[in-house]
């Protein structure tokens, strides 16, 4: 168990905020306390730990699933908390409408996507989604989209303030310049780059936001780039951990609806 005082040192590598809507992202220089931790059921308290201690939360807020490359999406509600039932539920993305309840996704390659409606208005939805090159075959963008406008339009008939574009935007993940795949994995994706020996190489977010188009077509959306992803993953890959590369950490991308709007 990790002391107070190595506790009060970690903070996240990236970090944005829009009105209500705060998203962070913690690599390797924040979860390197962990390293030692072998146990992977306690390396996810512990990570819950960590989680609590930087946003003052309670641990029973901190939605953490059992990700199985699937494309099953658990929606939080009031009922669900404490969230003691929902302890590594398997499932691949999550959502809420509630405020203070931080929504987690672990990552170490595959791509983590955000996504919320307006910020700075009264009621918000936001979301994480886990998008391997599995996941996003079989549907995950669809079924959690087809999941956050089902929650939208409701709200609207409810004649609730939650207002659109739908944002959303990528965590770190492998760079599309580094992830070859097999024609097996290829054949499923529109966008890659062929190469020698029967090769490709796949990038997860350009495909990820390709099906995004499809589903939300006649939507309102905004997609962005608050952490720099898009603009420079290259640049941020030494920063956040790899599979690929042999690393047994995994980075915690998270997403809450805070109490009141940020500056």
């Amino acid at each position: 168990m990790l002391a107070e005082t190595t506790l009060n040192q970690i903070t996240p590598e990236l970090r944005h905020r829009q009105g209500r809507v705060e998203a962070a992202v913690f690599g390797k220089r924040a979860l390197e306390p962990l390293a030692a931790i072998e146990d992977a059921t306690e390396r996810k308290h512990e990570e819950k730990r960590v989680l609590s201690h930087y946003f003052d939360l309670p641990v029973d807020r901190i939605i953490m699933l059992d990700q199985v490359h699937g494309f099953d999406c658990v929606r939080v509600g009031a009922v669900d908390l404490p969230s003691r039932p929902l302890l590594y539920a398997k499932a691949d993305a999550t959502m809420t409408t509630e405020k203070d309840v931080l929504l987690v996704i672990r990552t170490a390659d595959c791509l983590p996507v955000f996504f919320h409606t307006e910020g700075t208005s009264e009621d918000v939805l936001i979301g994480a989604l886990h998008a391997g090159w599995r996941g996003l075959t079989r549907g995950i963008v669809s079924h959690v989209t087809s999941m956050a406008y089902h929650t939208i339009d409701r709200a609207t008939r409810m004649k609730l303030d939650m207002t659109e574009p739908l944002h959303i935007f990528p965590g770190p993940y492998i760079p599309g310049s580094a992830y070859e795949v097999g024609p097996e994995v290829a054949c499923h994706f529109p966008l890659t780059h062929p190469q020698q020996g029967g090769k490709s190489l796949l990038d997860l977010y350009n495909n990820a936001r390709w099906l995004f188009g499809e589903s939300l077509k006649g939507k309102n959306v905004q997609y962005e780039d608050p952490f720099g992803v898009v603009a420079d993953n290259e640049g941020l890959r030494d920063r956040f951990f790899s599979h690929r590369r042999g690393d047994t950490g995994r980075n915690l991308n998270v997403i809450r609806i805070t109490e009141a709007a940020h500056g």
